[in-house]
């Protein structure tokens, strides 16, 4: 039986925390693509993104390489690899400074060089592409996956939310959401604010809305990367076993991953020496 195909397109960083001198692997795209891997088995997963060809970049290929993620769509770049800085703060995790280095954006030339029809599922994250980059993804999927956290205005999210399977929104658009009322549509399987430690609302085509609850708010030690981790395990469950989905537990599963991943250093827990 042929596996799942996923494409993950984004960015691919190297988080960096000065408090504990450690780094780790990171990025949106990079964070849901190992999500998916180590959830199940039936999938395959390429991951697109951009790094430097300097030693940091050097270091996280290597690094990745040890996963089942595949890597032959990565674009390397003469230049510095992306990083960010990061500070644990009341529970959570501000940013101090970030680099995009050679991460100036998935060029839409290179986009359309890939066989986008050849997968099963694309997910999208927008810290490495444009508005016309995502339509054109949208546009070329069987099925598309959106993160809209924090980038996109109120106006493009409403515009991307025809003909997509799923859009995540966090941030001030997530925690308030009266944009919403006025929406004719919705993502054919869901839309889901991320509202972070408060947990998820959930929205589905015919204007259903499920809350869920986070259990873990008195566990949190980083919170950076956890609205990816929820997302690689929502897709990976919902599209493993699509017609035995109980979608109330799928949700409270992954807010529960998310929980977890809370709990330690780094969303990818991929440490870089």
């Amino acid at each position: 039986m042929r596996r799942f195909k996923v494409l993950a397109i984004g960015d691919i960083v190297i988080d960096n925390y000065p408090d504990s001198n450690k780094r780790y692997i990171g990025g949106s795209a990079t964070n849901v693509a190992l999500t998916i891997t180590r959830n199940s088995l039936e999938y395959n997963v390429d991951l697109v993104g951009i790094i430097g060809l300097d030693k940091p970049g050097r270091q996280i290929y290597s690094r990745l390489k040890t996963t089942d993620i595949n890597l032959d769509k990565i674009i390397k770049m003469p230049g510095k690899t992306a990083q960010a800085a990061w500070k644990r703060k009341n529970s959570g995790t501000e940013l101090i400074k970030v680099e995009k280095g050679v991460d100036q954006g998935i060029p839409l030339d290179y986009l359309m060089s890939i066989e986008i029809e050849d997968y099963d599922l694309v997910h999208a994250t927008p810290y490495s592409l444009g508005l016309n980059e995502i339509n054109y993804l949208k546009t070329k999927s069987k099925r598309f996956s959106f993160d809209a956290s924090f980038i996109f205005r109120k106006s493009d999210i409403i515009e991307l939310l025809p003909a997509t399977n799923w859009v995540f929104v966090s941030g001030d658009l997530a925690n308030n959401y009266q944009w919403l009322e006025g929406l004719r549509s919705y993502p054919e399987q869901g839309l889901i604010l991320l509202k972070g430690k408060e947990g998820i609302v959930f929205f589905n085509n015919n204007f259903k809305k499920i809350e869920i609850s986070s259990k873990f708010n008195n566990y949190i030690y980083d919170d950076l990367g956890a609205g990816d981790v929820f997302i690689g395990h929502l897709l990976s469950s919902y599209y493993n076993k699509p017609n035995e989905n109980n979608i109330i537990n799928l949700l409270e599963r992954a807010t529960e991953a998310a929980g977890k991943a809370c709990q330690y250093e780094g969303a990818s827990n991929l440490y870089l020496a």
